[in-house]
């Protein structure tokens, strides 16, 4: 069997869902944990500085950095799995998986633990086995903007991958797209084309979106659908 041609990645949060979490409260908890670690921090973003503070912290004393980082991720996690159940759907999302579904393979790729992630698609309907790859935090424990998520995923859809879609909505996204670019041109990847797609929904205007690296900002859900497939397309034209 032959393997396909391109994929698309889509984010979850905010792409296929929204997850009413309590990120002030996670901030303001976390905050608390490394203080009494004698370490003070402003969580803002929340998780890239949070796990560069445990990081620091395990050169610095590493008997206590386990716990620490066992105990706040334990609330992280705990807080994702309360929210997964109240997991709302967003207009436009599941017919824009349709689409980019009957034209290429789907993957995941999500900054929440695996756990949660795949309860909160099933509670608003979307059955996570759609998807051919689900990289969460937990598999393996890379946060965006990180390449290797976008990178496992490529492995898993097969050496004839040329190009791997993006779909995101923060700035975050965009980067790992860029990131992983760069890292597969570094191993010698260069025939592989991954394009970041943002979905302009959240408080990231489309300038800022397209400095991080989108190749191309669209309105809603169905501007997502149509510019891939065309853009698939126009790559199908140039190979033939």
């Amino acid at each position: 069997m032959s393997t396909p041609d391109a994929v698309a990645v889509l984010d979850m949060d905010g792409v296929l869902l929204t997850l009413p979490l309590d990120t002030d409260g996670l901030r303001a908890a976390a905050e608390l944990e490394l203080r009494g670690a004698g370490m003070t921090r402003q969580l803002r973003p929340f998780m890239q500085p949070l796990e560069a503070s445990l990081l620091e912290l395990a050169t610095r004393a590493p008997e206590r950095a386990d716990a620490l980082r066992a105990r706040i991720w334990g609330l992280i996690d705990a807080e994702e799995r309360r929210a997964a159940e109240l997991a709302r759907p967003i207009p436009g999302a599941r017919a824009m998986l349709d689409r980019l579904q009957s034209a290429m393979p789907v993957a995941l790729y999500t900054n929440n633990d695996e756990q949660a992630a795949r309860r909160a698609l099933t509670v608003v309907g979307v059955d996570p086995t759609r998807f051919f790859a689900v990289q969460a935090r937990t598999q393996p424990r890379s946060l965006k903007p990180s390449p290797t998520p976008l990178q496992t995923i490529l492995d898993a859809a097969g050496p004839g991958v040329r190009r791997l879609y993006f779909v995101g909505d923060h700035p975050w996204d965009m980067q790992s797209a860029v990131q992983a670019q760069r890292s597969l041109r570094q191993v010698g990847r260069a025939d592989v084309t991954v394009i970041g797609v943002a979905l302009l929904r959240s408080r990231w205007s489309a300038e800022i979106l397209g400095r991080e690296g989108a190749s191309f900002v669209a309105r809603d859900h169905a501007e997502v659908a149509d510019w891939v497939l065309a853009d698939r397309a126009r790559g199908d034209a140039s190979s033939a």
